[in-house]
């Protein structure tokens, strides 16, 4: 440089040699920096080091094109592999909006629903795609995961109203079944409480909360209805064999009788009080008593 008066530039003139020694200071500084991982304290570091650069005097030299050169590539290696990341994050999260997509039509609530939290553990862990794109691919991200808990929240009120409706209609059953459980017409009750049971079979699920015990209130009165049925047929079958065996032993009387051929008054006296008798006993059940009536006969 061509100066006409030196002491012109005694306090203002930057020192060349000082000024390339700081670029070169820099650039062992950017050549020390180790990748973490840790994106945002690395974008500080970064920054601050173009900051220092750009403070220094430019002398307009070609050497220092030469080192700007060298220092710019050093950062630039940083940014590309961050654009890097951020281009293979944006395929992460691009992959997993697609998977939520196709979650927000299904109705396997409990599969989609778990399915769905997997993805939101996935979309956290995956990282950063860059602010802007972070923003534009959360907002479709969650548009999906929206729609799908927005779907099952309206089919969960659905499923709510369905269960008060089920509740009332089952109140309801559990109270004409009260009303059956001592009766002792049988036949009658008893086709009354398989009508009640296929009614109480349409209603549906009350839901968890209720369902468990109004089952148990209406089966107490199927079951003390069934069990007091049961019971008196028992008794009454008991007393039909008992009285079967009687008409039994009066078909063997009978049978000894017809094969006397001898038609004695005492024979025929004794027939027709078997007769009397067969009457007295009573009935032994529909099958049997027909049954035996013919052999008897």
């Amino acid at each position: 440089m061509d100066y006409e008066n030196n002491d012109v530039y005694e306090e203002d003139v930057r020192d060349f040699d000082v000024d390339i020694e700081q670029r070169k200071a820099l650039i062992e500084e950017a050549k020390q920096i180790e990748d973490t991982g840790d994106w945002s304290a690395l974008n500080r570091e970064l920054s601050d080091l173009q900051r220092r650069w750009r403070r220094i005097y430019y002398w307009e030299s070609a050497y220092e094109d030469t080192l700007e050169e060298e220092f710019d590539a050093l950062i630039d290696k940083f940014y590309a592999k961050r654009r890097e990341l951020y281009a293979s994050v944006e395929e992460t999260k691009k992959d997993l909006i697609k998977q939520a997509k196709a979650l927000t039509n299904s109705t396997d609530w409990n599969r989609a629903t778990e399915a769905m939290k997997d993805l939101m553990t996935q979309w956290k862990a995956a990282g950063s795609a860059g602010k802007e794109k972070d923003d534009v691919l959360w907002e479709e991200f969650n548009a999906a995961r929206n729609t799908f808990f927005d779907r099952k929240h309206t089919h969960w009120e659905d499923m709510q109203t369905k269960f008060e409706q089920a509740r009332k209609v089952k109140e309801e059953l559990i109270e004409e079944a009260k009303k059956l459980e001592d009766s002792t017409a049988w036949q009658a009750s008893g086709n009354a409480f398989k009508e009640l049971f296929a009614r109480w079979k349409e209603a549906g699920s009350a839901g968890r909360e209720y369902e468990d015990d109004l089952w148990n209130a209406f089966h107490a009165s199927r079951q003390k209805f069934y069990a007091a049925r049961d019971a008196y047929y028992d008794e009454l079958h008991e007393k039909q064999d008992a009285l079967y065996q009687q008409k039994e032993e009066l078909l063997a009387k009978a049978k000894e009788i017809a094969e006397n051929t001898l038609f004695t008054r005492e024979d025929t006296a004794a027939m027709k009080q078997l007769s009397v008798d067969w009457k007295a006993v009573g009935f032994t059940g529909k099958e049997r008593d027909d049954e035996i009536w013919k052999a008897f006969r």
